[in-house]
């Protein structure tokens, strides 16, 4: 409402309401408290800090905003609400403790002051009061801001020396409880009010032993992660902290291989700058407590898991014994099963054969496609197991001559490894000079251009960590001396195990089976076996 001045002064300050035409700027206060020990300072402490700023230069705090237990390292946060509020005009500026509350984030905290500023707005801190519309007082916020990244930097490296001495005497990152296991902590109650040391280790709970190692034999038996869940949760089973079991926990739980003895951490060699967050390559390594399950069940279950990832739902029920296994070789799509049935015979087949999935739906013009009965197919992996795969395995030489180091594969990784490293450097720091320059200059970066230039960083980025993914997978391409026990007992097991058993086997054994017509027009097959370099595989190391 618009008063003219004359009438203003006519009323009196007892009958004004509170914030009634009142002209002090209005600020957000904004208040964290960070993840760091060291400087858990209280809410309390904060708005108290900020109420007396307010009060002392005639500004009002129209609204609080709140981070408990937040990072400076990242502006994923409330703040972004404050200003978002700023750039709608419903606030002059946003008020802190001090800098070090606003963030800890070089880039992050050049880009965002830049859009505060760049519509007017002000940062404040209640405790550091500088003048930033001056050269030595934006030299002196600099400067403060400067040194809350770098204790953020410092206490990073703490943590990061912390980590990897733990990793050296193989314990994990963090001392908690963990499913399966009992926690010795290092620091335990002495009796008399204070604290006595020990080694911390993790002993083996002996009525969950049992159980932690079923639902890795289930899964590998083709259970999914929501029946076991379920089945968990039924039985009364909790987790570490005593909570019910959510499908996303047990995966969590299952992935990090702590049931077998492993540890998963961030690749120490990695040359990333975000300290493992939004990286992808993490590694597993031998950890000091005893394992649950074999080593053996560990690399079935993670053959498993990485058919899940590359198979629809549908696909992993295993109707058929080499369901979501078959494809067409001549445009290297997925075949489906087709069924036979004639009313006049009163017959119905279902699954009789098998046929190109691309032939069927798009026509021949795209494939000329593949058909053949279904029990052809299956009893030509049966022959390959029998003659070619239990032989090859019993004969398996224990030493093969290695090739020059220049055409060896390892050497070839190493090469491609350092080429994709230094492909992800490059696009990462020229992601942060973008940012930083658009922080310094918006004016020069529209905000079309801005994001499209990202965009094509980020996938040149995306693309070097596919490539580095492609690396890790080869490097842990297994042997064929791995599946012996899988085989024979396969073969040895063939009339009394049902279907969908014998198609979770085959998975862990058989990429695919391809299928094409010779030159008479009969069918053959070519199977690939997972201890092979996939022959479909995409080139992803060729430079």
């Amino acid at each position: 409402m618009d008063v003219p001045a004359a009438f203003r002064m006519h009323i009196p300050e007892t009958f004004r309401p509170e914030d009634w035409l009142d002209d002090r700027e209005p600020f957000i206060g904004y208040v964290r408290v960070s993840t760091w020990r060291e400087e858990q300072i209280s809410p309390e402490l904060q708005k108290t800090a900020i109420d007396a700023w307010a009060q002392r230069t005639r500004r009002r705090i129209i609204g609080w905003i709140v981070d408990l237990d937040m990072s400076g390292r990242t502006f994923q946060r409330k703040i972004m609400r404050g200003i978002e509020g700023i750039e709608g005009g419903f606030a002059q500026g946003i008020a802190v403790w001090k800098y070090s509350r606003y963030g800890r984030d070089r880039n992050g905290n050049q880009m965002n002051l830049a859009r505060i500023e760049g519509v007017g707005g002000r940062l404040e801190s209640a405790t550091e009061e500088v003048d930033a519309r001056t050269a030595i007082g934006r030299f002196q916020r600099g400067m403060l801001l400067e040194l809350a990244a770098f204790e953020s930097d410092r206490a990073g490296e703490q943590w990061k020396e912390t980590h990897a001495h733990r990793r050296a005497i193989g314990l994990p990152a963090t001392g908690r409880p963990r499913w399966g296991y009992i926690w010795h902590p290092r620091r335990i109650p002495d009796g008399r009010g204070g604290i006595r040391l020990q080694q911390e280790w993790y002993e083996v709970e002996q009525q969950l032993e049992p159980v932690v190692e079923q639902q890795f034999l289930r899964y590998v038996a083709s259970r999914g992660f929501d029946a076991l869940t379920a089945d968990l949760n039924a039985g009364g089973y909790t987790t570490a902290t005593g909570g019910p079991w959510e499908r996303s926990m047990l995966a969590t739980y299952m992935d990090s291989g702590w049931a077998a003895g492993l540890l998963y951490v961030h690749d120490p060699s990695c040359t990333c700058t975000t300290h493992g967050r939004g990286c992808n390559r993490y590694i597993h390594i031998p950890g000091a407590q005893e394992p649950i399950i074999s080593m053996d069940l560990w690399e079935h279950y993670k053959r498993r898991r990485e058919v899940t990832r590359t198979t629809s739902p549908r696909g992993l029920r295993g109707t058929y014994e080499l369901t979501s296994l078959q494809a067409c070789r001549l445009c290297r799509g997925a075949c489906r099963f087709t069924s036979y049935s004639s009313r006049q015979r009163g017959i119905s087949r279902p699954g009789y054969a098998v046929r190109c999935r691309r032939r069927t739906h798009a026509g021949a013009s795209e494939c000329p496609g593949v058909w053949v009965r279904r029990t052809v197919v299956e009893e030509a992996v049966r022959e390959w197991l029998r003659d070619e795969v239990a032989p090859a395995v019993d004969a398996a030489p224990g030493h093969t001559a290695s090739p020059t180091p220049e055409e060896s594969p390892e050497a070839r990784r190493k090469a491609a490894r350092t080429r994709l490293e230094a492909d992800r450097d490059r696009a990462d720091a020229a992601i942060s000079r973008l940012m930083t320059d658009r922080a310094r200059a918006p004016e020069l970066y529209p905000e079309e251009a801005y994001a499209r230039a990202v965009s094509d960083l980020r996938r040149d980025r995306d693309k070097a960590l596919e490539g580095l993914a492609a690396i890790e997978r080869e490097e842990a391409q297994p042997t064929v001396e791995k599946f012996r026990p899988v085989v024979v007992s396969l073969l040895d097991e063939w009339e009394t195990i049902t279907t969908r058993e014998k198609n979770a086997i085959l998975r862990t054994v058989i990429r695919r089976v391809a299928i094409f017509p010779d030159a008479g027009g009969a069918h053959r097959f070519e199977i690939h076996p997972v201890w092979e370099p996939d022959p479909w595989a995409r080139p992803v190391l060729a430079a």
